[in-house]
């Protein structure tokens, strides 16, 4: 719904302000990260350079000869997408894998998050490794995918048959700690 998408996006931008003004060094909840490791933060160093490059790029190949409005707004949407990089990764900080109770949540950042009940664990296991492309983009289509481009991400078996692929920076740890967690009644 447009109330949804609207929270999402006043999120985003909330977290990447707080990230902007200080919020990085702040601690990190308590939990199981899949931050250090994704995708998105291998951007953050390089962001300056991108950012000089799309200006480049935009002024003087793009739109050299477009009318002025038109390149406002193309360096504006440029500017936002760099804002819900950063506001993407500060939520992945700000939302770690955790026990709640009688409940795992998983989360992908303020993207997704999924909340399971003990009882409806199955197994927990790595990824299986999948060298064909094909296969491997079929497979992860299958899952519900909680991973935002991990280096390791775990799949997550409920009884019912589905799959949830999670990222996770300490993939043993996390095993170990779910697999204790089925048990402990």
């Amino acid at each position: 719904s447009i109330a949804r998408l609207a929270a999402i996006e006043l999120t985003i931008v909330g977290l990447a302000a707080r990230f902007l003004a200080g919020g990085w060094r702040r601690p990190v909840p308590d939990g199981f990260a899949y931050w250090r490791e994704n995708g998105i933060r291998q951007l953050l160093p390089i962001l300056p350079l991108l950012c000089v490059g799309d200006v480049l790029l935009l002024e003087l190949v793009v739109l050299p000869n477009a009318a002025s409005w038109v390149r406002v707004v193309a360096h504006v949407v440029a500017a936002y997408g760099v804002v819900w990089l950063i506001g993407i990764y500060a939520s992945t900080r700000a939302r770690p894998h955790r026990f709640v109770g009688d409940r795992l949540e998983l989360y992908r950042g303020v993207l997704g998050h999924v909340s399971i009940a003990r009882t409806d664990v199955a197994a927990v296991s790595p990824m299986p490794v999948i060298t064909d492309a094909w296969k491997a983009r079929a497979y992860k289509r299958a899952s519900v995918r909680l991973d935002l481009g991990a280096a390791h991400v775990l799949e997550v078996t409920l009884r019912d048959g589905r799959r949830l692929l999670v990222g996770a920076d300490q993939p043993e740890t996390m095993t170990a700690a779910i697999a204790q967690w089925r048990y402990v009644r």
